[in-house]
C-alpha cells in the first residue's frame, strides 16, 4: 500500500509539472562539468553521486574537439570508479557523443563516473543526470 501512495505522489507531481510546463527531464537531478580538461593517458574520476535502485542514470561525455589526435573516453560504473578495462558502460566512439543510459542494478546506492585521455588537450563536457522516478524514460528524451 505504501508504494501504491507513493506512485500516486509521482503521477501528481508529474502531472503537475507538465501543467507548468516543466518536462520530466526538468525533474532529473543533473550535474554538469563545462570544459573540462585531461591529460594524456590520465583518467579523472567523478562521483560518487546518490542513485536508487530500479532509477535512469544517463550521462552525456561531448568531447570539445581542439586537437584531432584527442580522444577523451567515457566509463560509468556503479559501486565504485570505473577502470580503463571494469566498467558498467563504456561508449568508446571516437570524437562524437558519447552516452550512457543505465538503469541502477539493485544494490546500489552511488555511481562513478571517469573519463581517460586518449592524446594530449582532450577537452569535454559532461553531464549527469540522475532520474529519481521510477517511471521515467530516458531513452524517450
Amino acid at each position: 500500500m505504501h508504494q501504491n501512495v507513493i506512485r500516486q505522489a509521482i503521477v501528481k507531481a508529474t502531472t503537475a509539472a507538465l501543467l507548468l510546463g516543466v518536462s520530466a527531464a526538468s525533474m532529473a537531478n543533473t550535474v554538469n562539468y563545462n570544459n573540462e580538461h585531461v591529460n594524456n593517458t590520465v583518467t579523472k574520476h567523478y562521483g560518487g553521486f546518490d542513485v536508487h535502485e530500479g532509477t535512469k542514470l544517463r550521462v552525456v561525455m561531448d568531447p570539445i574537439v581542439s586537437d584531432p589526435d584527442s580522444d577523451p573516453e567515457l566509463m560509468v560504473k556503479f559501486g565504485s570508479n570505473p577502470t580503463y578495462f571494469n566498467f558498467d558502460c563504456r561508449p568508446a566512439t571516437e570524437l562524437e557523443d558519447e552516452i550512457c543510459d543505465l538503469t541502477v542494478p539493485a544494490g546500489v546506492d552511488k555511481a562513478y563516473v571517469s573519463v581517460y585521455a586518449h592524446g594530449f588537450n582532450v577537452d569535454y563536457n559532461l553531464s549527469i543526470e540522475h532520474y529519481p522516478s521510477h517511471n521515467y524514460n530516458v531513452s524517450g528524451h
